[in-house]
């Protein structure tokens, strides 16, 4: 099945590395990480998507270059995310030309 440039969201592609700045757990449902973006931060907007580690994250709060993203328990342990710590470095992504999506899968008839 071909897919259109239009469908890609992330190119898996290491765009820049990024600070885990904290982490705390909120009601033993999601982890809060704030993570320094550095130059990034520029072109980025609360609820848009940003890959960290390969994982598509939403972007919930951004002060300076520090942005927030909630990660789901599940996700956390399913992924590396679980294992970060304070100081510990990441891969950054942006979406493609900063375009928006409801959410990171784009579903195809087919």
């Amino acid at each position: 099945m071909e897919t259109s440039e239009q469908e890609i969201v992330f190119r898996g592609l290491v765009e820049a590395a990024g600070r885990v700045v904290s982490i705390k757990a909120a009601e033993n449902k999601y982890q809060i990480i704030k993570i320094d973006i550095g130059n990034l931060a520029e072109n980025i907007r609360i609820d848009d998507h940003i890959s960290v580690n390969g994982i598509c994250l939403t972007v919930k709060d951004i002060q300076e270059s520090v942005i927030t993203v909630h990660v789901w328990l599940v996700t956390a342990i399913k992924t590396n995310i679980i294992t970060l710590k304070t100081g510990d470095f990441v891969n950054l992504e942006r979406n493609r030309a900063g375009q928006i999506y409801q959410n990171c899968f784009i579903k195809r008839d087919g």
